[in-house]
């Protein structure tokens, strides 16, 4: 009688870290992620993980908000970059060209709709901005659906 309900206790305990566990996978948006971190590999899509930075004068962050009701996930990166604004994008444009992406540019920024292998990203932008740090342009990425 008593091995049994050791039995039954191990699985309950066991179910219950299941569930935490998936509940938290479910519920988890990792926000400001240093690459390399626990959180980088497990909470950031491999897709925006594998875009590329140009020239980084400031460490990159990553971002992810899951989806919602009819509102898409999406994924973010912000660096710093030593390039000024327009090689930012032109450096974007060649590496997003080989996945036959739809691209556009509009305000200063390159919008890039269903890329195909090897980019893989289905909705994407890429944005440069000028800051008070004249040699380090901030730029930010933003993914949608990944």
């Amino acid at each position: 009688m008593q091995a049994s309900t050791l039995y039954t206790s191990a699985a309950a305990l066991v179910l219950v870290a299941v569930g935490a566990t998936w509940l938290l996978a479910l519920t988890w948006e990792p926000q400001q992620v240093s690459p390399g971190s626990i959180s980088y590999f497990l909470g950031i899509p491999s897709t925006v993980r594998a875009v590329p930075l140009f020239k980084t004068c400031r460490e990159p962050r990553y971002g992810y908000v899951g989806a919602e009701g009819t509102k898409s996930s999406f994924s973010t990166v912000e660096y710093g970059s030593r390039l000024d604004r327009d090689d930012v994008i032109a450096a974007y444009r060649s590496w997003l060209e080989p996945g036959g992406c739809e691209l556009r540019e509009e305000a200063g920024t390159l919008f890039a709709d269903g890329c195909d292998t090897p980019i893989d990203l289905l909705h994407a932008d890429f944005s440069a901005q000028s800051t008070a740090d004249p040699g380090c342009v901030t730029v930010t990425i933003t993914a949608m659906g990944e």
